[in-house]
């Protein structure tokens, strides 16, 4: 049987663009017949009804390890990180698997068009070149703008090999409430 398992990580779930994006992905990916998991840094009074939820309630240092341990338990056909320290946290994971014969996908989200301004600071050099390497360990990496890709390339001195825009999925039926 083929893989169906999808999941998204995020650092928890609040009211806002992050969680809205995540329940209409968790939705769509669904209703295409996936099974999807919403992975959390820590848990939340809000959850997005029909999926199950992992919570790693772990610190920065150990949420890479226990990524690792989901994934080779799990072994999903993709798992999309949203944000910079879950991205990196998802880039480091895939590292600690790269020894096991799994088929994931590790994609990141870029959400925010903000990092150069900052990182473009001298003494973030370094730090800015460590993202450079982690973000290049990501199979893909999703901007949900132009200004966004711009930025993340900017940033962390990235090619756009492996950058692709794809806009924030829109709920149609708020929309056309809107109208009204």
């Amino acid at each position: 049987m083929k893989n169906k398992k999808i999941f998204l990580y995020t650092p928890s779930l609040h009211p806002g663009g992050v969680f809205n994006s995540n329940k209409l992905l968790a939705q769509g990916f669904a209703k295409k017949g996936y099974k999807v998991k919403i992975i959390t840094n820590r848990k939340t009074d809000l959850e997005i009804d029909g999926f199950e939820h992992i919570h790693l309630n772990a610190g920065d240092f150990i949420r890479p390890f226990k990524l690792k341990k989901i994934i080779l338990e799990e072994k999903p056909l993709a798992i999309f990180s949203n944000m910079q320290t879950q991205n990196i946290s998802l880039a480091l994971a895939k590292i600690f698997t790269s020894r096991e014969k799994i088929n994931t996908k590790f994609i990141g989200f870029v959400r925010n068009s903000d990092a150069y301004v900052k990182y473009n600071k001298f003494y973030k050099l370094p730090l800015r070149l460590i993202i450079n390497k982690l973000y290049k360990k990501l199979d893909k990496i999703i901007a949900i703008s132009n200004s966004a890709k711009y930025d993340v390339i900017r940033t962390f001195f990235l090619n756009d090999k492996n950058i692709y825009v794809v806009p924030n999925p829109i709920e149609i039926s708020v929309l056309n409430e809107l109208k009204k």
